[in-house]
């Protein structure tokens, strides 16, 4: 389940949970370190390039203020 906080355009804090079921490539014992919800920061912006497709890239990101660093910064 995924909870989403709008904070701006093409700006959201999203809330992923940790999946019920440890992945290939983590052992028991890193997976039980996991903490079982991480919020993070999604920032979605478009590269336009002439006489090509224009293409929707997701920043996932765990820098969280938005006072401090705006979504334009960290593009």
């Amino acid at each position: 389940m995924r909870q989403v906080k709008i904070v701006g355009d093409c700006d959201k804090f999203v809330t992923w949970s940790k999946p019920t079921k440890c992945p290939q490539g983590l052992s028991q014992e890193e997976f039980n370190c996991l903490p079982n919800t991480l919020i993070v920061r999604e920032i979605y912006f478009y590269i336009f390039i002439p006489g090509f497709r224009t293409e929707q890239v997701s920043l996932i990101t765990t820098i969280l203020d938005t006072k401090a660093y705006s979504t334009l910064d960290i593009q």
